[in-house]
């Protein structure tokens, strides 16, 4: 296995900045070699456009990093193939540039035809992540039971981990609230006992989220607790910082929302939660395919805080990230809960972006119906029965 392989593969259970430092210092002494010439020094290279791109530093210095393996000839062979894939799936992901890969069947074999599992799961775990923001659940299923091939084939624990985490924060996304929960309970037993800390920091996220979904705060709150435990060394990677501050953020959000239903003072609470947002804007745009939900839960703070002009103004901008980026599953969402505001009686606004409240809703419900959400669902039918 290449060596900035393994040093990927133990993130999970080492630092992350040493991860970094080590993979950097790596990367300027193979730039000393022409690797157009070496498919092994090329695959090293390809990979070492992660540290720029998956850490957030620059996405335009992984791009040209990537044009360079391209144009090195980086798709002309299995391994170096796999290795340009992969990396590329990911600064796909994090540049917001939503879309299936139609020969992901062909890198996968590709990958496994060289015994190459790890980028093999690097790629298939972020085709699905794909997947999630374009509210494709089967196709999601279909991307799971591949990774679960590759960690039978190879007994590779670090796959299967990759697998829990996936699928549990998934589920989560999809509103399958009971399975995300039984899930979670699979994965932190497993990663427990295998030490893939980065995988189960984000289940325990999941975990959370999912309860809080179901308004138990205190269950919510426990799983949080477990995360924190997690989440320090781990904050220069994006992709497991974001869901602890997600998480943070809903629990947050769902205090603030009880505390002005009981009529107490708000003011600590509404700037807490308005910090986890801010720092969660901050972190989507190293990844920015979470923009859409983001800006909807602050419109949704400022909403229930009465504040209608800039909860619209955010409202505005979840819709252009979620068009701009293709992330169907959270751009109905959004359409949703603007919908809703726009039809309040008290709203100061019948329309955003030319479209009414009304229409709104229904292109949610259209959108729901496709993606067959089934929670969103029946929560368009309980707030018609409103």
């Amino acid at each position: 296995m290449k060596v900035m392989a393994q040093w990927a593969e133990s993130l999970s259970t080492l630092n992350p900045k040493q991860y970094f430092f080590q993979s950097f210092a790596l990367l300027k002494d193979i730039l000393n070699y022409d690797l157009s010439q070496s498919l092994t020094g090329l695959s090293i290279f390809t990979e070492g456009v992660s540290l720029f791109m998956w850490t957030g530093i620059s996405f335009k210095m992984s791009r040209k990093m990537l044009d360079y393996s391209k144009n090195a000839g980086a798709e002309n062979h299995p391994a170096s193939l796999i290795d340009y894939r992969f990396v590329l799936k990911m600064h796909y992901f994090h540049t917001g540039q939503i879309e299936e890969d139609p020969d992901f069947l062909n890198v996968y074999h590709a990958g496994m035809s060289v015994g190459d599992h790890w980028p093999t799961t690097i790629y298939s775990v972020y085709s699905g992540l794909t997947c999630v923001e374009l509210g494709k659940y089967d196709r999601l299923i279909e991307i799971v039971k591949k990774i679960e091939e590759i960690s039978e084939s190879f007994d590779n624990s670090h796959t299967k981990a990759q697998m829990y985490r996936l699928s549990v924060m998934a589920h989560y996304r999809f509103r399958m609230i009971d399975h995300t929960l039984e899930l979670s309970e699979a994965g932190i037993s497993y990663t427990v006992k295998t030490g893939h800390f980065a995988m189960l920091l984000v289940i325990w996220c999941a975990k959370s989220l999912a309860h809080t979904a179901k308004k138990e705060l205190d269950a919510a709150k426990k799983a949080l607790a477990e995360a924190e435990k997690l989440v320090k060394d781990r904050k220069i990677i994006t992709i497991y910082h974001f869901p602890y501050q997600q998480a943070k953020a809903y629990i947050q959000f769902m205090e603030l929302t009880l505390a002005i239903e009981r009529k107490e003072k708000v003011s600590e609470k509404a700037r807490s939660l308005q910090k986890t947002i801010n720092l969660l804007i901050s972190l989507s745009k190293k990844m920015r395919s979470a923009q859409p939900e983001v800006y909807r839960l602050k419109a949704l703070t400022f909403w229930i805080l009465g504040k209608q002009r800039k909860a619209y103004k955010n409202f505005t901008i979840s819709i252009q990230a979620g068009q701009k980026y293709n992330c169907q599953l959270e751009l109905s969402r959004t359409y949703f809960e603007a919908g809703k505001c726009l039809r309040e009686v008290k709203s100061i606004k019948s329309s955003l972006l030319g479209i009414n409240g009304s229409e709104y809703l229904l292109m949610a419900k259209r959108m729901f119906e496709e993606m067959d959400l089934q929670w969103d669902l029946k929560e368009y039918e309980k707030y018609l029965e409103n």
